[in-house]
């Protein structure tokens, strides 16, 4: 009831009429400083041709563009990465739950 595993998506209740998507950093990536995690060329398993294009660094970088465009951002943590997104149902208790027949 209150455990979560390693690698396990959270869906954190709203606040602030946000979104909040939670995960454990994998081991792979726990003592990477964020600086290093938001650069496009970074990637755990080292160089490789076209790594900027495609690497875990870049990937969150353009996920932390994303969100700030709509109005969230990506935390980086020191054990977590965190997406705060903008809730589509602002000003309403409906949050996570799903809406059937609507």
């Amino acid at each position: 009831s209150g455990a979560v595993l390693a690698g396990q998506l959270v869906a954190e209740p709203p606040q602030d009429d946000m979104l909040r998507l939670r995960f454990d950093r994998p081991a792979a990536i726990r003592l990477t400083s964020a600086t290093d995690l938001l650069d496009p060329g970074f990637s755990p398993e080292g160089e490789a041709p076209g790594a900027a294009i495609l690497s875990l660094g870049f990937s969150l970088r353009l996920v932390d563009s994303l969100a700030r465009a709509s109005g969230g951002r990506l935390d980086i943590g020191h054990n977590a990465l965190t997406l705060h997104l903008p809730s589509a149902n602002r000003g309403t208790k409906a949050g996570l739950e799903v809406q059937n027949g609507e």
